[in-house]
């Protein structure tokens, strides 16, 4: 009974959504895991700059940063410098056609670790399988990702990847704002991606009393962050499989020779 209310609970929020979306909002796309939860921390930070908001907790963050058929969506916009920007896992579909949107990727074997760590420590997710196991998963695996990645990779007007924006954050972070229609300072750019590195980001989560509800004791939704840590855990026959639907779905983001 308690799953089937969280489900029409779900359908109604997906149903007032499409009523609630607005012609000039943008949005913020990716696959769960992918990096979309520093990406929106370091949007809020800016977007908080001139408005005398402090955004000290991921709890803020959804609260400031809507996400698509989540009651955050009938939140006020508080930043009238720029349209409404929101977030989303879903799949392309017609609804957000017309829709100016930046997808994020990473690396799917990545995301794989990532998802694996989060869904084992998550009380709603409560997994116990392998990291074997999730990579072949239906709906958190590899081809879950494929099929993702292929239904935006045509209609997002950006695709920022993850370890690019890891790798020289002042210079895609710079291109998302310019996206999104935010004009900062350089200055203002590099004090944001302080706010939200991987220690400011560990604090938030600390400041977070939905986090800490939602997760066993001694896990973390912030983690690692870091790149191919599919290398210590994937078998050849992980890899055989990787390369397999890789082909399959004609995805060359990211290949053998990628670290």
């Amino acid at each position: 009974m308690r799953k089937f209310s969280w489900i029409l609970q779900r359908g109604i929020l997906w149903s007032t959504s499409l009523i609630n979306l607005k012609s000039p909002d943008r949005f913020l796309v990716s696959f769960p895991k992918a990096g979309s939860t520093w990406v929106r921390y370091f949007l809020c930070e800016i977007l908080c700059q001139r408005c005398n908001v402090e955004n000290s907790s991921m709890d803020m963050t959804n609260h400031l940063m809507p996400e698509f058929a989540h009651k955050s969506l009938f939140l006020p916009w508080e930043f009238d410098e720029c349209a409404r920007i929101i977030k989303t896992h879903q799949k392309y579909n017609l609804f957000f056609r017309n829709k100016t949107t930046a997808l994020i990727v990473r690396d799917p074997r990545d995301i794989t670790v990532s998802f694996y760590h989060y869904a084992t420590g998550s009380k709603e997710y409560n997994y116990n399988g392998t990291v074997s196991e999730m990579l072949r998963h239906p709906s958190m695996g590899l081809e879950a990702f494929l099929a993702h990645y292929k239904s935006w990779s045509e209609r997002a007007k950006l695709i920022l990847k993850y370890e690019d924006v890891k790798n020289a954050p002042c210079e895609h972070f710079s291109m998302l704002l310019d996206f999104y229609g935010i004009q900062r300072s350089e200055d203002e750019i590099h004090t944001a991606i302080a706010r939200s590195d991987f220690s400011a980001m560990k604090k938030a989560q600390a400041n977070s009393n939905n986090l800490k509800a939602e997760f066993k004791e001694g896990h973390q939704f912030v983690r690692s962050g870091k790149s191919a840590q599919w290398k210590e855990l994937f078998s050849s026959q992980d890899v055989e499989y990787y390369e397999k639907l890789r082909k399959q779905y004609d995805f060359d983001l990211y290949d053998m020779n990628d670290s």
